[in-house]
């Protein structure tokens, strides 16, 4: 009896068996009871959803990643949706696919010999979107529900004017593909798997946008998993904080213990409290220094001053408000000592001259005569005696 475009019960099942494995015999007894008047959608529709499974993960923001390059922000509504349908693709090294081809066809043939997995629908929250993935590669579905991959991403991207436009700033591209590597350039911290789920997409992912692309896979696959299983990925924990899992539907699988998440919280918390209270004591140590450099230039500026007082004891002044400005113009003039010393030594002899001319007795009384003006006055006055007496 037919079934359908099918001959018969055999060749249905024979047709199914690649699809539904060993529920072939009952999606075609479904197609049969239909045949015959019965309603079947329901048991078709489980057998249709049997084995899906769906991954969220970070698309693209517009952060500029490690590799120096970032989209625009005001092109991300525009061209985010360039990726729907692009693969989510899993390379031997866990790099992303290059072909060395600048053509973009050439580059999207090559990158579909390792899908395992389309970007069927995008979520914007904040302006950081992250892509609904459909995984259609069985060995890595596996593998994901395992934890024998690693849950990170980075999304590649076409930039059609690419030396023409800064990389920091692409305006014109086009969304390539989603891959699974282990260092992100986008940091562990975001650019990762945000949820896992498996079953129905009305019961998983409700509003879900489906693209069903059949493309020929990489048979290194396989290889992949076993490379990161006997690989150390340890050190990308190491050095950042885990955050939770996120999940789209109550059968999502968590990556990280509610008791760990709160111990990371309270230890994220202690080192705030830490960093609070040393910037108190180095504000408190930068005002201290601000106190003690203002008591040392104090202290500079009055050795200096009682230094220029000394060096001027000699100099000669009319008046003591002259010398005290002689002193304080010296001292802020930034001149050395030997400069001052320098400045002031013709000084310091007129100074010298002068007291040990007032030192001398008084001449008064002098007379033109020459020779009266050089003798002394007691001399002057036996001579006149002297005279007198002759």
């Amino acid at each position: 009896m037919p079934i359908g475009k099918f001959p018969d019960f055999k060749s249905c099942v024979s047709a199914m068996r690649e699809k539904y494995g060993d529920k072939a015999d009952a999606v075609c007894g479904a197609m049969e009871k239909r045949m015959h008047g019965g309603s079947s959608s329901e048991v078709v529709e489980s057998f249709e959803d049997n084995g899906k499974f769906f991954l969220k993960a970070f698309l693209l923001d517009s952060s500029v990643n490690q590799n120096a390059w970032g989209v625009d922000p005001s092109t991300l509504n525009e061209n985010i949706n360039t990726y729907i349908g692009k693969p989510l693709v899993l390379q031997e090294d866990f790099n992303h696919p290059d072909s060395g081809d600048s053509n973009y066809d050439h580059h999207m043939q090559y990158q579909d010999k390792f899908r395992i997995g389309n970007i069927v629908d995008i979520v914007n929250k904040d302006s950081v979107y992250s892509a609904i993935i459909e995984v259609t590669d069985n060995a890595a579905k596996e593998a994901f529900k395992k934890g024998d991959l690693p849950l990170y991403v980075s999304p590649q991207l076409f930039h059609d004017a690419v030396g023409r436009e800064p990389d920091t700033m692409t305006k014109t591209w086009r969304g390539t593909h989603l891959a699974i590597v282990k260092e992100p350039a986008f940091g562990v911290m975001k650019a990762r798997v945000e949820g896992q789920c498996s079953g129905s997409p009305i019961t998983c992912l409700a509003q879900l946008k489906r693209a069903s692309v059949e493309k020929t896979k990489c048979n290194c696959i396989n290889k992949a998993i076993s490379n990161y299983k006997s690989s150390s990925v340890s050190s990308l924990f190491q050095k950042s904080e885990t955050k939770p899992i996120l999940s789209d539907t109550n059968t999502a699988t968590p990556q990280i213990s509610p008791e760990e998440i709160e111990k990371i919280r309270l230890e994220r918390d202690e080192l705030k409290a830490k960093v609070a209270s040393l910037e108190g004591v180095n504000n408190k140590l930068q005002e201290e220094n601000k106190t003690v450099s203002a008591s040392l230039d104090s202290l500079k500026g009055e050795y200096r001053k009682d230094k220029v007082a000394s060096l001027l004891s000699n100099v000669f002044y009319k008046t003591d408000e002259e010398r005290a400005q002689n002193i304080e113009t010296f001292t802020k003039s930034g001149m050395t000592y030997e400069e001052i010393e320098r400045v002031t030594s013709p000084l310091k002899k007129a100074s010298v001259s002068h007291e040990n001319e007032t030192k001398l007795p008084v001449k008064s009384a002098a007379t033109e005569d020459s020779n009266s003006n050089d003798m002394p006055y007691w001399a002057r006055v036996n001579e006149a005696i002297v005279g007198v007496t002759s």
